[in-house]
């Protein structure tokens, strides 16, 4: 399974996705529940900026643990790579949200909502937020979310207040804070 993940980040490497994803995914086929191999697969992807390919390594390290338990730092790194991951074209290829569902409806609601803002499509974003926030409204990424959409909407004041929100929580990941730091800079 190595050589065929090196072989997957040279691809991607090089511009390639749809070799490397390809590629990814005989490696992870090859690996079998190594949890080990996935959380490596990750982690070289993430340091790529390569969520797509990231949050499906993480999705199969989840699925390979003993008794399904998602430890927090597991779960913190699963939901940067899908909230990332859920701006790009690709992630509805390589990522179904079904899939992500499959282990935490919560993100998967927030990563189709993220998906339709980057679409243009800021009304259905809205409906998955809530969604999302019906179904676990502290978590962090819903209020990072919704500040990204009431930026769209323009909104700016409504988002800068959400921004500042998530920046005072001592609960907000670092992930998150960077992001919301960044966006409230931009508001700017």
């Amino acid at each position: 399974p190595y050589a065929h993940l090196r072989l997957s980040l040279a691809y991607f490497d090089a511009g390639q996705s749809r070799s490397a994803y390809e590629t990814l995914n005989t490696a992870a086929n090859l690996a079998g529940q190594g949890q080990g191999f996935f959380l490596d697969a990750a982690q070289k992807f993430t340091e790529r900026e390569g969520w797509v390919a990231a949050a499906a390594m993480y999705v199969r390290a989840i699925r390979s643990q003993p008794g399904g338990q998602i430890s927090p730092e597991l779960e913190t790194r699963f939901h940067e790579a899908v909230y990332k991951a859920s701006a790009a074209e690709e992630i509805s290829l390589y990522l179904p949200f079904e899939t992500i569902a499959s282990l935490d409806q919560p993100i998967a609601f927030v990563a189709e909502s993220r998906f339709n803002l980057h679409r243009g499509d800021n009304p259905k974003a809205r409906e998955f937020l809530e969604r999302a926030r019906r179904r676990k409204p502290s978590m962090p990424e819903v209020t990072l979310l919704d500040a990204e959409i009431s930026v769209k909407e323009g909104r700016k004041p409504d988002a800068r207040q959400l921004l500042n929100n998530l920046m005072s929580s001592l609960d907000t990941p670092d992930w998150i804070r960077a992001l919301a730091d960044t966006y409230l800079l931009q508001l700017r």
